[in-house]
């Protein structure tokens, strides 16, 4: 992975190779949260010696402008970039810690005269606490009442991180009132100084790019460079790069147990500006999402492209709008319509291969989840086709559906994750997502479990716990029917993708008395005696359901007679008997009779097969049962809908 991002890193840098810093920029949304985002420019006059504000709407040019490279690297580092998303660091830090930085001179004098004039002094403070001894005057430049300082400085116990904290809000509010701007729609502040843009300033840059790399390697050693393997100066300093690509925080870990990573990780120049540079372009071009999943692909290039005819910049948008093609059905629309600008591409498709890297992160924590590694591009066809033949397939049963298309986006929300141990419960999507793309054997008693698990979310309305939402106006049981067709459909993707067992001997389908949709389904989705009973089963619950419904009970009292976390065999002979009442009852045993029949029969062949035991466990017993009850109601409401129709069309011709 780490060669790949330095080899993306030396692409990225043959566009620019003089220009260092404008290879790290980083990209800003313009849009957030439906609100449009802007720059504030925050200006100190020192001559009139007053404050002001001018809010800019984030644009093409803007983080080249004012040099947007992200905060200073690391939590703990201070602070001292001129253009931040935190504006406590402007009322704070940014001054004082880029004094420190600065030789002694002229430059270096109008600084401190700024800090003299603008901020206040809150004392000597002990420890780290002592990058936030200065907060901007509130009260000289109106922003706050007199008094307000040492009254608020005494509220907080005298420490200056939360004094820091309060001065952000009383600057927040004061810009609310000064500027038509909420918060939430601003993205980044930067510092003016008498009309001049000190991102701009020539010892601001040269200071950047030095601390960016320069500063890293004045102790370096000699040694050889564990990326390229040449013999040069080297460092083991990682404290730069975003992602941790080796244990440095660990004694043990380094040679001889010594404290020194020199022997274990070193890096040359060439390299550290690479992968700084190749990390800031996956963040600006390489990252996408699959449901809450965050995630960058990582190109690896085999074959080195003809950089004549090679743009990296229009390469990226081809691999990741291909890649998000299988991500979701709108992603797969984006990219057929755009599929005549990137034909170009096709020459190059054999020429890499690709590493998805999932990841958390928190402020400046970089937390990876897992690293998919060698993926083919014609991996992403083969999963597309697979699940693109199983929905296909399930249409010409129930007709067509969006729904039956199974996308990775659909499969993040048919695999429930609790909220409340969101890294620990990813692993088990991660680990499926493994499979689909490296072509891993998927535990078929894992996708029962999940399924099983994600109908008690519908059932017992725990959607708040979970990744799970349930759409206004749907109730939960027409929800879960069709959730339990798409368990399937999974299922059924994943065996054409090769990487679910089809499991053992089949029924002779030719001798089932079932309507001819149930009968290719079961042939679809390879079940046996067994199965095909339940299934019959969750039919004939599905008709009782329906009835109840049409007769004002939208609760479905039947489904209250269901164990969503299992049924034993001994509960489901109990249960037959109150379901065969239920039919009676309602008056659909009847139109049913047939289908109960073959039920009872398939149900005695399943124990007769099995040495007169039932050969499934009780949550398989749940999952067969819900997904005939899921596929029953479905199709009731697919024939109300064509009634509906074609009453519509009667009217019409009338």
């Amino acid at each position: 992975m780490l060669e790949s991002i330095r080899n993306l890193g030396g692409l990225a840098l043959s566009e620019n190779p003089d220009d260092f810093l404008s290879s790290l920029y980083k990209a800003i949304p313009k849009m957030r949260n439906k609100k449009q985002q802007h720059i504030m420019k925050i200006s100190f006059d020192s001559r009139r010696e007053s404050v002001s504000l001018t809010g800019k709407e984030i644009d093409e040019t803007t983080q080249s402008d004012y040099i947007w490279i992200g905060n200073a690297d690391g939590a703990m580092s201070p602070q001292w970039y001129f253009t931040t998303t935190k504006v406590e660091y402007l009322l704070s830090q940014t001054i004082p810690n880029y004094i420190d930085m600065l030789d002694e001179g002229d430059y270096k004098d109008k600084f401190k005269e700024i800090l003299n004039k603008f901020y206040v002094d809150l004392g000597e403070q002990s420890g780290i606490k002592n990058r936030y001894r200065y907060v901007l005057d509130l009260e000289k430049f109106g922003i706050a009442d007199s008094g307000w300082l040492d009254s608020t400085y005494q509220s907080v116990g005298k420490d200056p991180k939360k004094m820091v904290k309060e001065v952000k809000k009383k600057f927040i509010d004061w810009m609310k009132i000064e500027t038509p701007y909420a918060e939430n729609e601003i993205y980044l502040y930067t510092l003016l100084i008498d009309g001049r843009v000190l991102t701009r300033e020539s010892k601001y840059l040269d200071l950047v790019s030095k601390k960016k790399v320069g500063s890293i390697f004045e102790a370096a050693k000699k040694g050889t460079c564990s990326v390229c393997g040449r013999e040069n100066s080297v460092t083991d300093d990682t404290t730069k790069f975003t992602m941790k690509y080796y244990m440095t925080d660990k004694i043990g870990f380094s040679s001889g147990i010594s404290g020194n990573f020199i022997k274990n990780f070193p890096i040359c120049k060439e390299c550290y500006t690479k992968i700084l540079v190749g990390e800031a372009y996956l963040s600006n071009h390489m990252r996408t999402s699959i449901g809450g999943l965050r995630l960058y692909i990582i190109p690896d290039l085999i074959f080195k492209p003809d950089m004549g005819l090679f743009n990296i910049d229009e390469w990226a948008i081809y691999i990741k709008d291909s890649f998000n093609s299988a991500v979701s059905k709108e992603g797969m629309e984006k990219f057929e319509r755009s599929l005549n600008q990137y034909l170009a591409h096709e020459q190059y498709k054999n020429s890499y291969i690709l590493n998805l890297l999932f990841f958390e992160k928190n402020q400046a924590e970089f937390k990876v989840l897992k690293l998919i590694k060698d993926v083919p591009p014609s991996r992403l066809e083969i999963i597309d086709k697979c699940f693109g033949d199983a929905a296909r397939a399930m249409g010409g049963i129930l007709g067509q559906d969006k729904r039956w298309y199974i996308d990775l986006e659909n499969i993040y929300y048919l695999i429930p994750l609790k909220k409340s141990q969101r890294s620990l419960e990813y692993r088990k999507l991660l680990e499926l997502y493994d499979s689909i793309f490296s072509g891993k054997m998927v535990s078929y008693d894992f996708l029962i479990k999940q399924a099983v698990q994600l109908c008690g979310v519908y059932y017992f309305d725990e959607f708040g716990q979970y990744n799970v939402k349930l759409l206004n106006g749907t109730s939960w049981d027409i929800a879960l029917s069709y959730v339990m067709i798409q368990e399937n459909l999974l299922m059924d993707g994943l065996r054409r993708l090769g990487v679910l067992k089809k499991g053992g001997k089949k029924m002779d389908y030719d001798s089932l008395n079932v309507d001819k949709g149930t009968k290719n389904y079961f042939i679809e989705m390879g079940y046996d005696e067994p199965k095909a009973a339940l299934f019959l089963l969750g039919n004939l619950i599905g008709s009782v359901a329906s009835e109840q419904w049409r007769r004002n009970m939208k609760n479905k009292p039947i489904l209250n007679k269901l164990n969503y976390q299992g049924m034993s065999w001994n509960k489901i002979q109990r249960f037959v008997g109150e379901l065969t009442e239920k039919m009676r009852q309602y008056d659909v045993f009847s139109r049913n009779e047939s289908e109960f029949a073959e039920c009872m029969r398939l149900l005695d062949m399943g124990k007769a097969m099995n040495k007169g035991m039932w050969p499934l466990s009780d949550i398989k017993n749940i999952y067969y049962i819900l997904s005939g009850y899921g596929y029953e109601t479905a199709k009731i409401m697919y024939k109300s809908k064509e009634n509906n129709n074609e009453e519509e069309d009667v009217n019409e011709q009338q």
